[in-house]
């Protein structure tokens, strides 16, 4: 096995799928609503609002098909 550069192995533990199982409407072809320089600046100020963790469980959550 090739020696991972720091930066791949910082992308694979920020991988959910090896956390969760995602669900499939997540995977389909779908036009984004906003840019992902939005989705961050939004993600950043959850993150400042409600703390790191509460906002990756959040998104956890998200990704498993709960989203209410």
């Amino acid at each position: 096995m090739p020696q991972l550069t720091e930066e791949q192995f910082k992308k694979i533990l920020a991988n959910p799928f090896y956390a969760i199982t995602i669900h499939e409407s997540l995977c389909a072809e779908h036009e984004p609503m906003v840019t992902k320089d939005e989705w961050v600046k939004s993600a950043m100020q959850s993150i400042k609002n409600d703390g790191a963790e509460v906002f990756l469980h959040r998104l956890l959550d998200v990704l498993e098909g709960n989203y209410t």
